[in-house]
């Protein structure tokens, strides 16, 4: 199931796996503090403008096909309304533009934005081209301590 939804999300499957090991450790009921719901955390903000930029309504972030989806959506949105590169990509989708901006100014990127950061690339490294979307190991939280 988790090859068919990346392949019909689109993109690269490598950035989106490790989105979601970070985002959610594979959980699709993952509901964060801030209130970001499902397999990548969409918060309704970025929801919308995953909305936006695809065309496409999510009204149920929990539903791995619409919640994968509505987050390469958001990371279109971010690539092409604000131009950035893969890193930047990954600061603003955990810590918003906000964040980013703040980074760009030479001010510090919150520890949680640079632990996810570290991750997101800890993970992502670990998958390589012989490996299959289906074979994708859940990342263990003792690597990352």
């Amino acid at each position: 199931m988790t090859e068919t939804i990346l392949t019909e999300a689109g993109g690269d499957w490598h950035q989106i796996l490790a989105m979601i090991a970070v985002e959610s450790s594979f959980r699709t009921e993952a509901v964060s503090p801030a209130g970001a719901r499902g397999l990548m955390q969409v918060t309704d903000i970025a929801r919308v403008d995953a909305e936006r930029t695809c065309g496409e309504l999510f009204p149920n972030l929990h539903d791995p096909r619409q919640g994968v989806r509505a987050g390469m959506c958001y990371l279109i949105y971010l690539r092409q309304t604000h131009n950035l590169l893969e890193t930047e990509q990954v600061i603003a989708y955990n810590g918003g533009i906000r964040q980013l901006l703040n980074f760009y100014a030479g001010g510090r990127v919150a520890d949680e934005t640079l632990n996810y950061v570290i991750r997101y690339y800890i993970i992502k490294e670990t998958c390589n081209e012989e490996t299959t979307p289906c074979s994708y190991p859940a990342p263990d939280p003792a690597c990352y301590d």
